[in-house]
């Protein structure tokens, strides 16, 4: 994986969600010529330009990545041109949408061992409540 291609990766997640490169560089501060450079791998960017991207993009550099991967084994298969830009980026969200997933699975697991936890209490105390009617019924 070379610059160039993370570049493009970049373009196809910024053209996926609609946004112009005017729009993108007019958020990070730099006019649209600097940032259509930077797109086309012609300059050299420092990591903290990359990650105010990433962050104007709200994206995460795996889903770069998995987008730069997915557009790579597209152009080997030669299928770059039949792909439409926005199916690399809702390939890239959905990743995140997984990861989302898992998160949210972990948190309902951890809240049903909470539930069977209390609802084990509670038949507890209700078995003791019972033992004592038992118990006190026996007495009288």
């Amino acid at each position: 994986m070379n610059r160039k291609n993370i570049m493009t990766a970049l373009r196809v997640i910024r053209t996926g969600k609609g946004l112009s490169q005017e729009a993108l560089a007019q958020d990070l501060g730099i006019t649209t010529s600097a940032y259509s450079k930077i797109e086309r791998g012609e300059t050299n960017v420092s990591l903290d330009r990359v990650l105010q991207i990433l962050d104007s993009l709200s994206v995460n550099f795996f889903e770069v990545l998995y987008a730069n991967e997915m557009i790579a084994k597209s152009s080997q298969k030669g299928q770059v041109a039949d792909t439409p830009v926005s199916e690399y980026y809702s390939m890239a969200a959905m990743t995140q949408d997984i990861r989302n997933l898992r998160l949210e699975n972990q948190r309902l697991a951890s809240l049903l061992k909470v539930k069977d936890e209390l609802l084990k209490i509670y038949v507890e105390e209700e078995q003791k409540k019972e033992e004592e009617k038992k118990r006190s019924g026996t007495r009288s």
